[in-house]
């Protein structure tokens, strides 16, 4: 099984969380050990929150702080989630989206 963490941050907090429950349940469905954090960019801390995760999505409304969390993330891939998963709450498109960046 493949075992993966992510970091969701959004302006928030509250619609990362929504995501972060349908990716669970995609992840369930795929057969991935998925860890999910859903954060407030306010509320995240590089120690704790960034660094245990394999990749940061950020909220489509957050995409300004895009190339400050790159040069926090230790190389760590950054993306942005699309306008249209993150507004219809589509967790499994943003994990396999996630997982397409985690291969490249």
């Amino acid at each position: 099984m493949e075992k993966i963490h992510v970091l969701l941050m959004c302006s928030s907090g509250m619609s990362s969380t929504i995501i972060k429950a349908n990716m669970a349940k995609a992840a369930e469905k795929m057969g991935i050990d998925l860890t999910v954090d859903a954060k407030a960019e306010s509320a995240v801390n590089v120690e704790r929150d960034m660094n245990p995760a394999d990749i940061i999505m950020l909220a489509p409304q957050v995409r300004y702080i895009k190339s400050d969390i790159e040069k926090k993330s230790g190389g760590k891939p950054v993306e942005v989630m699309s306008m249209r998963d993150y507004g219809l709450g589509n967790g499994e498109s943003i994990l396999k989206e996630a997982l397409k960046k985690l291969e490249n």
